[in-house]
């Protein structure tokens, strides 16, 4: 025969077939079952509640770090085609021009004629020799 459950000895209980200190016991136990369960399910709950918030948290750092890595590669991107931009840059020479005049044309500064000469030493061996026709790199 198997032992007999709380509730069941209760029930003995509330029938009159278990006496006086027994029947008192019997209910402080099945209160303290009750209460540690109510416990149990309440800290399962709590539990479930803080692995959905770390789950939540999980999710929205994963978002932010795409759209800061979105961000990254948009502004790469804007570098990129900046750097292009101003690597390729020329000037074709005409007649009458200088490299002093071209820096002037270029970047408002006549005296940054020297960037010019050093981007184009493979196509000048000389600042003041310069012809029509030839493309330079503006840097």
């Amino acid at each position: 025969m198997a032992p007999k459950s709380l509730l069941d000895r209760l029930g003995e209980t509330l029938r009159g077939e278990d006496k006086g200190a027994q029947a008192e016991e019997y209910a402080r136990q099945a209160a303290e079952a009750a209460r540690q369960e109510a416990e149990r399910v309440q800290a399962e709950a709590e539990a479930r509640a803080a692995e959905a918030q770390r789950q939540l948290d999980l999710q929205a750092e994963a978002d932010q770090e795409a759209r800061l890595h979105r961000e990254l590669e948009e502004a790469a991107r804007g570098l990129r085609a900046a750097a292009e931009a101003k690597a390729a840059r020329t000037y074709v020479v005409q007649s009458g021009d200088t490299l002093s005049g071209i820096a002037q044309a270029m970047y408002g500064d006549a005296g940054r004629w020297s960037e010019i000469f050093e981007a184009n030493k493979d196509k000048l061996s000389d600042p003041n020799l310069i012809h029509p026709g030839q493309e330079l790199r503006i840097p």
